[in-house]
């Protein structure tokens, strides 16, 4: 996601400066040649140093913990943001941190693949780019965040924290969990490749996602748990009744 943001703001304006930090070496280096970055940090602290935004693109639950690392070094004047897909949990931290100058983000873009090798300019073009103002958010902050949303070819919407966490664990969270249980049902009764092979286009379209990474999976779910269970709930009563309705 933050590799294609850093490309995505080059090819709208070709002037910017770009620095990123990762704590893979060879991550970075992919970045800087994909054209993601145009600067290679040598830390966490380093990359946030002069910064005019500062995008905290990592695992949702570590963003607590890089905003906390980096809160006393980041300007004064500097608007933070993030990329998490749960964002209770991060606004609450980040409301902690940077008080009225955070802004949490949400793109509804990406796929099964993840790294650098699978960022693309073009990843955000059309799509929803949620934002989770507060009360207490600085309208110059929420500006600076929406005109980089639409900077990339996003259509930014303005949702409450929780409200973003309950509809997005029935769009995205509960599909994810669905279509990985899903694989292992059909896998269940023999030769998973051999089943599998036999899967027609629409089988694959349904379960494509199941191929994510499952540690980022993980780390969402943690994250959103209980809208996570309450969509797990809503889906199992559902069932039931079409259960029923077979019988």
């Amino acid at each position: 996601m933050g590799g294609s943001l850093g490309m995505a703001l080059k090819r709208a304006h070709p002037d910017i400066e770009i620095r990123g930090f990762d704590a893979d070496p060879s991550a970075l280096d992919g970045a800087l040649g994909r054209g993601a970055i145009t600067h290679r940090a040598d830390d966490i602290v380093a990359a946030v140093t002069g910064a005019e935004v500062v995008v905290v693109a990592v695992p949702v639950d570590r963003a607590p913990d890089v905003m906390a690392r980096v809160a006393d070094r980041v300007p004064a004047d500097a608007v933070v943001t993030d990329v998490g897909s749960a964002k209770a949990m991060v606004v609450k931290h980040g409301r902690e941190l940077f008080g009225d100058r955070f802004v949490g983000g949400h793109p509804m873009a990406g796929s099964e693949r993840h790294g650098i090798e699978a960022a693309e300019a073009d990843l955000y073009d059309g799509v929803w780019w949620i934002v989770t103002p507060t009360t207490e958010t600085s309208a110059a902050a929420y500006t600076v965040v929406t005109e980089m949303v639409t900077a990339v070819g996003a259509k930014p919407v303005a949702l409450e924290p929780e409200m973003h966490d309950a509809l997005v664990a029935r769009l995205s969270h509960l599909p994810q969990l669905v279509a990985s249980a899903l694989v292992d049902v059909a896998a269940a009764s023999g030769d998973k490749e051999a089943l599998l092979g036999l899967a027609g286009p629409g089988f694959r379209d349904v379960t494509r996602i199941a191929a994510s990474n499952p540690d980022l999976w993980v780390a969402i779910v943690r994250a959103n748990q209980g809208a996570v269970l309450d969509a797990i709930g809503g889906l199992r009563s559902r069932l039931a009744e079409v259960e029923s309705d077979i019988a």
